[in-house]
């Protein structure tokens, strides 16, 4: 997340007591934010009075203004963007938080500023950006912490790297061709986008060559929690500690059901017939088929192949090209909890 438009905001009770308050960041790339880019300046006026503004131009930069809610004590993080830029500031606060000296994380909240917000909805958040905001002001000037509703809620860990749902396989390439520029390196219009992605489906639903050779399942080595678990060829793979992604879709059933893991599902060599079949289980909260799939629940998650891992990351797209012995190797960790407040 570049350029990040970021403001210390403080409670008329914080003027008047001293009380640490509220920071507010703010993605102004992110789309709700270009199409209402006055919601930005607006967080001061709902939350309160406005403190310090800055235009950051830097990852390392985000991190100085979080290193400054550190110091001033700053109680709740809320943040005005989508995915990416949740994930980006998760990093950053775990990272700071842990510098010395290390301080307990601060509660945290996703205002629903993206145009997704898969997150937030995964950790149950609902709500437009301005009623989150009021909502946020008026609980913590009647009485601070205490009456926000909070869940506790684990994150990933990956490649030093901090946020909730990571994908491969066929995720990551779909997100890449949707993203992606053209063969004269031009960016593509949405319209193109939504043309490449339809185009995508349509060979896919015929599983074609095109297909085939494009988005085919690769060959892993996965271990779990120290153990090889399996070996062989997948399509998607998936890691998540949220149990839903929106439109009554609950793929990751099992993410609570054991301390510091996480919910790890993948498809073998499959059609895209074959995953939409499995998909229709998620939304009555079903297992899926272990002929189709496999699934662990593990603190620990090693995946090992002979090329480059192109993967997502709460949106965000990132390629490991870290070698062991001649495999190329992508690691998954449980990470720290977060407490977040959803209302």
């Amino acid at each position: 997340m570049v350029n990040c438009f970021i403001e210390h905001l403080q409670t008329s009770k914080e003027r008047e007591g001293n009380m640490p308050g509220i920071g507010v960041i703010s993605n102004p790339m992110s789309k709700q934010n270009m199409k209402d880019p006055e919601l930005m300046h607006m967080a001061g006026y709902i939350v309160g009075q406005t403190g310090v503004n800055a235009i950051t131009e830097s990852l390392e930069h985000l991190k100085d203004e979080i290193r400054s809610f550190k110091r001033f004590g700053i109680e709740i993080i809320a943040v005005n963007g989508g995915d990416g830029t949740n994930h980006q500031t998760v990093t950053a606060i775990i990272d700071v938080y842990n510098e010395s000296p290390v301080r307990p994380l601060p509660m945290i909240t996703f205002l629903r500023g993206g145009t997704v917000n898969t997150i937030a909805t995964g950790c149950g958040i609902k709500g437009r950006t301005k009623w989150l905001l009021h909502n946020l002001k008026t609980k913590y000037e009647k009485s601070g912490l205490a009456e926000f509703q909070t869940i506790q809620r684990e994150t990933l860990e990956i490649e030093g790297r901090y946020g909730f749902l990571f994908g491969a396989g066929w995720v990551d390439s779909f997100m890449r061709d949707y993203y992606g520029n053209d063969v004269q390196g031009k960016e593509v219009s949405k319209l193109q986008a939504a043309m490449k992605i339809i185009r995508n489906i349509y060979h896919g639903l015929l599983d074609s060559d095109y297909f085939r050779e494009n988005f085919g399942a690769k060959s892993y080595e996965v271990e779990v929690d120290g153990e090889l678990f399996y070996n062989g060829k997948l399509s998607i793979i998936l890691c998540s500690q949220i149990p839903t992604i929106g439109l009554g879709c609950h793929p990751f059933v099992h993410c609570d059901s054991r301390e510091n893991a996480f919910h790890f599902v993948a498809f073998r060599d499959v059609t895209m017939m074959q995953v939409v079949a499995e998909i229709i289980p998620s939304y009555m909260r079903r297992a899926m088929n272990p002929e189709k799939t496999i699934e662990q629940v593990p603190r620990n998650l090693i995946l090992r192949t002979s090329e480059p891992i192109p993967y997502t990351f709460d949106g965000d797209m990132y390629t490991c090209e870290k070698k062991k012995q001649e495999q190329y190797v992508l690691e998954s960790n449980s990470g720290p909890v977060l407490t977040i407040i959803q209302r």
